[in-house]
């Protein structure tokens, strides 16, 4: 039986080994400041007001259902934003899901002011960083457009309509008077037909 090996002792920390390999100094550890000293990090999408993943939420739904009915000062593009609403896959609006028409003419989506919009490709060609459209609702802290409470608005003076839906079963108000125009800012459309 061979005798065993005579144990070798390492060479300092920096020094050249007889194979010529240099040893590393040891490593220095760093800790980490307490976690009550770091400031909490703050979403991408704060200021906005919706930061709902889609993957993470239940609550926001595939199909959503608008109804601007027709009725005294209800423009032609208004009353285009009736229809059923299907999500564009991971399309995102300041930090929002958006949905389209059967059309593909009309988006719902979260404008850059905190506010839910139906636009349409006007909207889509500003990536949705806009705060206008044909028809709008406050986003009540982060709600999806389906279960916000109150009056959805229709533009160009942001008129409280309370005969517009926005739902998940299709269901309609009958139209009913028109209110008189807000004082909110933004901009709401009305375009002229050609």
């Amino acid at each position: 039986v061979p005798p065993p090996p005579t144990p070798v002792p390492a060479p300092p920390a920096g020094a050249v080994s007889s194979t010529a390999e240099v040893v590393p100094p040891p490593a220095k550890v760093v800790t980490p400041p307490p976690p009550e000293s770091l400031p909490p990090p703050k979403p991408a999408d704060a200021d906005v007001g919706v930061i709902i993943p889609a993957e993470e939420s239940s609550d926001v739904p595939n199909i959503i259902h608008i109804s601007v009915p027709a009725g005294p000062g209800v423009t032609q593009d208004q009353a285009l934003c009736t229809g059923k609403y299907e999500r564009m896959g991971n399309e995102r609006a300041n930090g929002a899901p958006v949905w389209t028409n059967d059309r593909a003419d009309r988006f719902l989506y979260h404008g850059n002011d905190d506010n839910w919009y139906v636009g349409d490709e006007e909207e889509m060609d500003l990536g949705f960083d806009c705060d206008q459209g044909y028809i709008r609702h406050e986003s009540a802290g982060g709600m999806m457009p389906h279960l916000l409470e109150g009056d959805w608005e229709r533009g160009e003076e942001w008129i409280e309509d309370p005969a517009i839906t926005v739902n998940l079963d299709g269901t309609t108000k009958p139209a009913t008077a028109r209110n008189a125009p807000s004082t909110k800012g933004a901009k709401g459309k009305s375009k002229r037909r050609k």
